[in-house]
């Protein structure tokens, strides 16, 4: 299917992307969660997704994916849910990239921006970019695919900005407004869609693109976690940590059991992000989610119970969150699928908005 175009956005509204051959920025990527409830396989995703490599979609998606309006509606820190990070990658301004990403739907860096910077100096020629949100941490872009870097760099350069094309995008955290603006699911404000005769032409500013700040995590463990969990160990765990876990019956010595509810199901939520993950018992009773989790040593979730549109498993059985938080793994039994989730992991308050 030929890439759908979407309206073209003046070339100072484009500014908003700089950096020559920038890729994986927060574009929605391809790969749809799995639908909650899904009770037969696992939701996927390769093995270096915590290194933000996100998978292309199939060649029978529309381009650009559009999104509606609301998603640059206001939040905590314009249309996004906070300011930019502290420390941002390249030697980008973080008080540029502060304003373009939250407070602005029109403007750009200026033109030849990204030329400025340790981009072209420091990029690998070798291999593909990765692009992150400048804000969340979240790949959005990721260059350049199908062509070589001289050919990324020479096509930025022409029109002022960082330039992806459909496939250069990750489309899980990316998408375009009507007139043409592409954003991330998250509010940041990245650029703008501007086609030509070889189809869709993403101009993104490279503030807007930056690694995660803390380990595999956009932050630290919220400060207060619940049933008393340790924030060091939960830290230690979600953002430094791709093979250990907290020890086995760690659960039972915290007060889980004390103060959850038995009547209905218990909603976890991301320790760093406050994210619904898992919610049980579903299809099950209390006493036999306990009586599983106890035989196994962590708290055992199966997929009806799983928030599938959080949740991604490696193909190494590592169950992590879209936002890279470490979980736990996939140990199927004759049951089917079988998470073992850390409760450190899964012991944050929901943040506004997201609780259930």
């Amino acid at each position: 299917m030929a890439p759908r175009r979407t309206g073209l956005a003046s070339l100072l509204a484009v500014g908003a992307l700089a950096g020559g051959a920038l890729q994986a920025l927060s574009f929605v990527g391809a790969g749809a969660p799995a639908t909650r409830g899904q009770g037969l396989v696992a939701a996927r995703v390769s093995a270096d997704y915590l290194e933000c490599q996100g998978p292309a979609m199939g060649d029978e998606a529309s381009y650009p994916i559009e999104g509606p309006e609301e998603l640059m509606c206001k939040k905590a820190h314009g249309t996004c849910p906070s300011p930019v990070q502290t420390e941002l990658k390249w030697g980008c301004s973080r008080e540029t990239a502060d304003k373009i990403c939250a407070f602005n739907r029109h403007y750009a860096e200026h033109s030849g921006y990204w030329e400025t910077t340790k981009f072209l100096t420091e990029a690998d020629r070798t291999q593909p970019t990765t692009f992150y949100d400048s804000v969340t941490g979240k790949p959005l872009f990721r260059a350049p695919v199908g062509r070589s870097f001289d050919a990324f760099v020479q096509e930025s350069r022409a029109h002022g900005w960082p330039s992806f094309r459909d496939e250069e995008v990750i489309w899980d955290d990316v998408r375009c407004l009507k007139n043409g603006e592409a954003v991330s699911l998250d509010g940041t404000h990245l650029g703008h869609n501007l086609p030509d005769g070889g189809g869709n032409r993403y101009c993104i500013n490279l503030e807007l693109m930056c690694k995660k700040a803390h380990g595999t995590c956009p932050s630290p463990v919220q400060p207060t976690l619940k049933w008393g969990c340790s924030r060091e160990t939960a830290d230690r765990i979600c953002a430094f940590n791709r093979h250990y876990a907290e020890h086995s019956g760690y659960w039972e010595t915290t007060k889980f059991m004390a103060e959850a509810d038995r009547a209905q199901p218990t909603t976890f939520y991301d320790s760093v992000t406050g994210k619904p993950l898992f919610r049980a018992p579903v299809g099950r009773t209390f006493d036999a989610f306990v009586k599983e989790s106890r035989a196994h040593g962590w708290p055992s979730f199966r997929d009806e119970e799983v928030i599938w549109d959080d949740v991604r498993c490696l193909k190494n059985g590592e169950a992590v969150s879209l936002d890279g938080t470490h979980l736990g793994h996939n140990l199927p039994d004759r049951s089917g699928n079988r998470y073992c989730i850390n409760l450190v992991s899964v012991a944050g308050a929901p943040t506004e908005g997201s609780k259930m």
